[in-house]
């Protein structure tokens, strides 16, 4: 069993021309070290080990200084983000999974909907590959949990969207909240902003990725192929996916130099 836990950052122009998803499947025998890690932090920088609004890591707020990082030096802030991404890193086990659409060039509203659906789907791939089956733990807005819940059901029963939707059976259910999910909105928010600061290749508009899994080391990775002949047929939504992993601390310290934060 893997405990999936995404979050998402959300479409927002002009500062944030993407909507993100952000996984990481930890394995089940790996989740109390993953927690040890994450309590030892937040213990360690607010004094206490409670699950709180004052104690949640929220990379956005930590990089701004916002709620509970008010008034605490960029230095320190700095570090806390180098920890949390530390954490992933020193689990070999968790596999990574992102995907980016690009909503301005779609030409329907449910966007966000889309997103899930693809990375049910890559979730759904992963656990096939491990021979395991994914939990997800998913953002707790009422309206992002309730829409998730619906469209995993509907995934469930009939297949993903589109021309050969894909069968979804080895994602069992989504709950919602957790400390260790917060860290997935920390990679989710971090990946996005290399990605805006900083140029890199991906693959043209109107293509998806083909993406192999890779269940070893320390992420997964996504072959540098694209099609639009073969594999799942897609309507033309312009879509853009990325599998590229979760940025190392330097590249943390670089995004953050970059974006004038």
């Amino acid at each position: 069993m893997h405990l999936v836990y995404v979050d998402e950052v959300k479409f927002q122009p002009p500062e944030q021309q993407h909507h993100w998803l952000c996984g990481l499947a930890i394995p089940s025998d790996t989740i109390k070290s993953v927690e040890g890690s994450l309590d030892a932090i937040a213990d360690d920088y607010f004094g206490s080990r409670i699950l709180d609004p004052t104690t949640e890591f929220h990379a956005t707020d930590i990089i701004h200084g916002k709620g509970p990082y008010n008034g605490r030096d960029m230095a320190g802030r700095l570090d806390l983000i180098k920890r949390l991404t530390s954490v992933v890193q020193e689990h070999p086990g968790i596999g990574r999974i992102q995907v980016r659409l690009d909503p301005a060039r779609i030409n329907r509203d449910d966007y966000q909907r889309i997103a899930f659906m693809f990375m049910v789907e890559r979730v759904d791939q992963l656990m096939n590959a491990r021979n395991s089956l994914g939990l997800l733990i998913a953002d707790h807005d009422r309206e992002f949990a309730n829409e998730n819940v619906r469209s995993l059901s509907a995934f469930k029963a009939t297949g993903t969207d589109f021309q050969f939707g894909q069968d979804i059976a080895r994602v069992v259910d989504t709950v919602h909240q957790t400390r260790t999910r917060i860290i997935a909105g920390c990679c989710s928010w971090l990946m996005s902003t290399r990605m805006r600061c900083a140029s890199r290749a991906i693959a043209p508009t109107g293509t998806r990725r083909r993406t192999s899994w890779s269940t070893s080391g320390d992420s997964i990775h996504s072959s540098s192929r694209t099609s639009t002949s073969s594999g799942r047929r897609r309507p033309n939504h312009r879509l853009q996916l990325t599998g590229a992993p979760v940025p190392s601390s330097v590249e943390v310290l670089i995004a953050v130099a970059i974006s004038g934060t």
